[in-house]
C-alpha cells in the first residue's frame, strides 16, 4: 500500500483518483437493502452508483442545497430508474433552520455554508437555504444505515454533530472531506472537540489511504483531504483488507 501512495498523489493531479477510491469504499461496504447518505451530492458522481449498490430495496438520501443541481439530480435519477434515490434540497448542519449559503457560481463544487479559500476568483452569490440535522430524518429508520459520504467544503464535522444519534445507533462507515484546522477555524470548533466527538462514539479515524489519523496528525503535511471513520470491528477488518486492494486497483487503472 505504501508504494502506491506517492503514485496516487501524482495521479490525483491528472485523474482525480481520490473519487475512484471513495467509489471503491462504498462498493465494498454497501449491500442491497442498505441505507446510504450522500452529503454534498453535486452532480451525482457518487449518488447514482450508491443507489445502484443498495438496489430497489435500499435507499440513498442525497443532499444538495443548490437549486439547479438538486433539480438536475431529480431529473437524472428519474431517467435512470432509481426510485431508491431521494434528493433533498437542503444543507446538512448541526442545527435545523435557515442559513446563508455561499454559492460559487463558477465552481459550484466549492460552495458551502462558510467561505473558504478558492483556487481562483470566485463568482459568489449568497442564497438562503434550509439546513437540517440528519437525526431529524433518520430517527427510527428501519433499514441499516451503512455508509455516509460528506463533501461539504468544511461543514462535514458540523453535519456529523447533527447526526450524532444516528451514528451512535447505526455506526455507518463515513468517508468525508477533512480540511482539519482550516475547517475548524471556519466553522468554530477545535481539535479537542473534534477528536472528543469521534472518541465518544467509538469511531476510529484513518486517512483515505488507510493510515491512522490521530491528534498528532492534525496539522501534518502530506495527507489527502478525504478521511475514513469506522466504529464496528467488522468494518475495521473490512477496510484493513479492502483499502490496500482498492489503492492498488485505482493506481493500476489510472496508469493503464
Amino acid at each position: 500500500m505504501n508504494d502506491d501512495i506517492p503514485r496516487l498523489f501524482a495521479l490525483q493531479e491528472r485523474h482525480n483518483v481520490f473519487e475512484d477510491i471513495i467509489a471503491g469504499l462504498y462498493g465494498a461496504v454497501l449491500q442491497p437493502g442498505d441505507l446510504a447518505v450522500d452529503g454534498g451530492a453535486n452532480r451525482g458522481l457518487h449518488s447514482f452508483p450508491m443507489a445502484e449498490s443498495v438496489g430497489p430495496a435500499g435507499q440513498v438520501i442525497a443532499f444538495e442545497p443548490i437549486p439547479w443541481l438538486a433539480e438536475t439530480l431529480r431529473i437524472e435519477g428519474g431517467k435512470r430508474g432509481l426510485p431508491q434515490l431521494e434528493i433533498r434540497q437542503q444543507a446538512l448542519a448541526a442545527e435545523a433552520g435557515r442559513a446563508a449559503f455561499h454559492w460559487i457560481r463558477n465552481a459550484d463544487g466549492y460552495s458551502g455554508l462558510q467561505p473558504r479559500d478558492y483556487p481562483s476568483e470566485p463568482d459568489r452569490e449568497l442564497i438562503e437555504v434550509e439546513t437540517i440535522r440528519l437525526d431529524q430524518l433518520l430517527g427510527g429508520v428501519g433499514r441499516p444505515f451503512r455508509f455516509m459520504k460528506l463533501d461539504l467544503e468544511g461543514g462535514e464535522f458540523r453535519a456529523m454533530q447533527g447526526a450524532g444519534q444516528a451514528l451512535a445507533a447505526h455506526r455507518p462507515v463515513i468517508v468525508f472531506e477533512n480540511a482539519r484546522a482550516g475547517a475548524a477555524r471556519a466553522y468554530g470548533y477545535d481539535a479537542e472537540t473534534y477528536f472528543g466527538f469521534f472518541d465518544g462514539l467509538g469511531y476510529r479515524l484513518r486517512d483515505l489511504f488507510g493510515r491512522p489519523f490521530t491528534r498528532a496528525e492534525w496539522e501534518s503535511p502530506g495527507l489527502p483531504w478525504y478521511f475514513i471513520a469506522t466504529a464496528r470491528p467488522e468494518d475495521h477488518a473490512l477496510l484493513d483488507r479492502a483499502v490496500p486492494e482498492i489503492l492498488a486497483r485505482v493506481a493500476g487503472a489510472a496508469r493503464a
